[in-house]
């Protein structure tokens, strides 16, 4: 009977350690749940728990904040904020998680309470118990919604400057920071000959003459130093190595932060322009030449008639045997000469040049003149 007794009083004992046992483990494990969860509310991203069977377990405070859904409203329910084009691809993933894939940084989208259509970024996982076994699914949900707009924004913006490049009649190219082609506009290809493909990524510095490298590397350093440059005249290559007379202009990008990433920088093709202007020099100074050559004209026609008759008059009282017959004669030939060379002078259509000594020209009178 006294052994009975002392069997229960120690049953009973240990009874009261596994209660006390049970009750401290009991805390710890709120304790590690409360700690667990105040982790999980301090993420600012929308986070949600389900069983198997799809129905939420728990959601963090960033979830009610994106999609409006409070615990008390979905707490062991299904949610239907799967858009009807995004549920077999949610399907899928599901099948992939419990297989024991892990989703990282999937794009779809999902409604809020109020059916607002939401691009989310999520990353998912299955979850398991002490024994290994998944008992549930955590996914972990971004709003980047903002984030499309401006990157659609960005987008279209970017394709408005580069529609307006395209459009552009003058050759435009961008590089970036360290001097390679990050882009030119078909107006480039069409002056220049070359192809985008050609030169991405490279340097143009084989299309710069080399006596044109001066101007180039104050442009380089103007670009350097952030500054704009317009109107330098200069001269480029072309693919066929041909050498195009160009105004350029030019000016860096930054990006957001206010650091120089690259530079634009425009040509005109001046060749038009330079022809025009070498014209006007060839008229200007054709009309300098028709000025003067009437005024030698004028001053050689009076003296040259007046030889001519003198000649003639000579030669019409000497006779063809006298030796002095011969010499008149030359003076007349010299003086029909001089009348022949006056009506070239009198017939200079153009400007035209030849060697006369090293480093002198003069005017060629046979090409200048229209003469018969």
């Amino acid at each position: 009977m006294e052994n009975k007794k002392k069997s229960i009083s120690q049953l009973t004992a240990e009874l009261e350690q596994w209660k006390t046992d049970c009750l401290l483990a009991q805390a710890e494990l709120q304790k590690r749940r409360n700690k667990y969860l105040s982790a999980t509310n301090a993420v600012p991203d929308p986070i949600i728990f389900y069983d198997l069977h799809g129905k939420v377990t728990y959601l963090n405070p960033a979830f009610t904040r994106v999609f409006e859904w409070t615990m008390e409203d979905i707490l062991n329910k299904k949610i239907d904020f799967v858009p009807e084009e995004n549920k077999e691809k949610t399907q899928k993933l599901i099948q992939q998680m419990l297989e024991g894939e892990k989703i990282l940084s999937h794009e779809t989208k999902r409604f809020t309470k109020n059916r607002t259509l939401l691009d989310i970024q999520l990353s998912s996982s299955a979850y398991k118990d002490h024994s290994g076994k998944i008992i549930g699914i955590v996914v972990i949900h971004r709003d980047i919604t903002q984030q499309k707009k401006i990157a659609k924004k960005l987008l279209e913006s970017e394709q408005r400057y580069r529609s307006a490049m395209e459009a552009s009649a003058d050759p435009i190219i961008v590089y970036d920071n360290q001097g390679q082609v990050t882009y030119f506009n078909p107006a480039f290809s069409r002056v220049f000959k070359w192809s985008l493909e050609e030169c991405i990524h490279g340097k143009m510095d084989a299309f710069v003459p080399k006596k044109n490298w001066p101007e180039t590397k104050k442009m380089i350093d103007m670009v350097i130093a952030g500054k704009f440059f317009s109107g330098i005249e200069t001269a480029r290559f072309d693919k066929y190595g041909s050498i195009i007379p160009v105004s350029i202009s030019g000016s860096t990008f930054k990006d957001k932060h206010n650091k120089v990433i690259g530079s634009v920088i425009g040509f005109q093709d001046i060749s038009e322009r330079k022809q025009a202007e070498e014209a006007l020099k060839q008229r200007e100074k054709l009309k300098g030449i028709l000025e003067l050559a009437g005024a030698v004209c004028h001053e050689l026609s009076q003296p040259a008639m007046a030889i001519q008759g003198y000649a003639e008059i000579f030669l019409m009282g000497i006779d063809k045997d006298n030796p002095l017959y011969e010499k008149v004669d030359k003076i007349r030939e010299q003086v029909d000469r001089i009348g022949t060379l006056t009506k070239k002078l009198m017939n200079i259509t153009k400007y035209e040049t030849r060697e006369y000594t090293k480093g002198h020209k003069i005017v060629d009178l046979d090409k200048a003149s229209d003469n018969i």
